[in-house]
């Protein structure tokens, strides 16, 4: 009853249907994102644990590594050899990660240039494989939306409204909608920033 009651209303707004390729994407970047997060987890555990110990190292993967194998192969620091061993265990948990990782982007990568509207978006200054690959499995050829605010609204970029009394207030742009989308976005917004002449 209640589909048909929508289906009846002429302002109903309905989701747009995905296509196999665009759920396909939609899961080879939510795979991504997982093994992202997993891998931020256990880089932020080892920068903990090191801390505990009064082994400060600076940020970044790179750093990380470096003064994890100095800690465990410096025989003079406070270290036992049970944390020594356990540093080691989570680098050999973290070398996995970064080579799956990396099969990852490169599929993103394929993907990217076997799509035509992909090639067509990262023609735009500030998009990249991962934006335009996450762009197109949201939005498809972009025909369900009526203008620009719509497909906006539909992927969580626009702010939130608050109206009463006659007068609009607009707030930030919330949590909601696709978040790892969101994010790319931003940083792609951010790189054409930095990349513009005389900013």
């Amino acid at each position: 009853m209640a589909i048909v009651e929508a289906g009846l209303r002429p302002d109903m707004r309905f989701v747009p249907t995905k296509a196999i390729e665009q759920q396909d994407i939609q899961s080879l970047h939510r795979i991504r994102d997982r093994c992202i997060k997993q891998r931020t987890q256990l880089t932020n555990q080892m920068h903990g644990l090191l801390q505990e110990y009064g082994i400060i190292c600076g940020r970044g993967q790179k750093s990380l590594t470096q003064a994890v194998w100095r800690a465990v192969e410096d025989a003079e620091n406070e270290l036992t050899m049970l944390m020594r061993q356990l540093l080691t265990e989570q680098m050999e948990e973290l070398e996995p990660l970064n080579n799956r990782l990396l099969d990852l982007d490169q599929q993103v990568e394929q993907v990217s240039r076997a799509f035509a509207p992909c090639r067509q978006l990262m023609a735009i200054e500030g998009i990249g494989i991962v934006s335009a690959t996450q762009l197109y499995s949201a939005l498809g050829d972009g025909r369900a939306f009526q203008n620009g605010r719509q497909a906006s609204a539909y992927i969580g970029l626009t702010p939130k409204q608050y109206s009463s009394g006659g007068s609009a207030t607009m707030r930030g742009i919330g949590r909601t909608g696709q978040l790892s989308l969101k994010c790319a976005l931003i940083r792609g917004g951010h790189a054409a920033i930095h990349s513009c002449p005389g900013r």
